[in-house]
């Protein structure tokens, strides 16, 4: 990785962002899913504090790593990938629509399955990891929550109504007490 785009890397992780993996493992048809979640909690004399929520398929684990800026692992930036060694750098390519960093490596499925694959990088984090090897499959893509937020309501005459109805009604039952001498 070049030095100089590290901090560019490091400066778009904020504290309690996270990164989210969608993780499958197929071994001979049988489907294990994951989901893989870095959230930061700090970054400070160029270390990065960590916490890394494995759940899926009744597995659930979460633990806290403090890291070094240039050597990150396992967080998934500065082109390192989870679970995966021996990387290689092989081409630059497009991956949906974006401009990327395609590498091969060999990722350790489900602990005991060595698989050979492939390792895309946008801005030196990890998008997509897929491969292959005597039937076991590893496919690992990035997710991008969905952001749910709702429209305020229109400020209009409408929303006012009842209240301008019962301060109209107000001021005629006080001009009509004065009128007939009760206030």
């Amino acid at each position: 990785m070049i030095p100089i785009l590290l901090p560019l890397i490091v400066a778009s992780l904020v504290p309690h962002s996270s990164l989210i993996y969608s993780v499958q493992v197929n071994v001979n048809n049988t489907i294990y899913s994951f989901t893989y979640i870095f959230t930061i909690i700090c970054i400070k004399n160029n270390t990065i504090e960590f916490n890394l929520t494995i759940v899926g398929n009744n597995y659930y684990n979460v633990m806290e790593y403090t890291v070094d800026e240039d050597n990150p692992y396992p967080l998934p930036i500065n082109c390192m990938a989870f679970n995966t060694t021996n990387l290689e750098f092989i081409r630059n390519t497009t991956l949906n629509g974006n401009l990327t960093k395609e590498f091969s490596g060999i990722f350790d499925a489900l602990g005991k399955y060595k698989v050979p694959v492939t390792v895309y990088f946008h801005d030196g984090i990890l998008q997509q990891l897929n491969g292959t090897y005597n039937g076991v499959s590893v496919y690992v893509s990035r997710e991008y929550p969905t952001i749910v937020s709702t429209t305020p309501s229109s400020e209009s005459l409408s929303n006012y109504l009842t209240l301008i109805i019962f301060i109209v009604v107000l001021i005629i039952a006080i001009f009509v007490l004065i009128k007939i001498g009760k206030i």
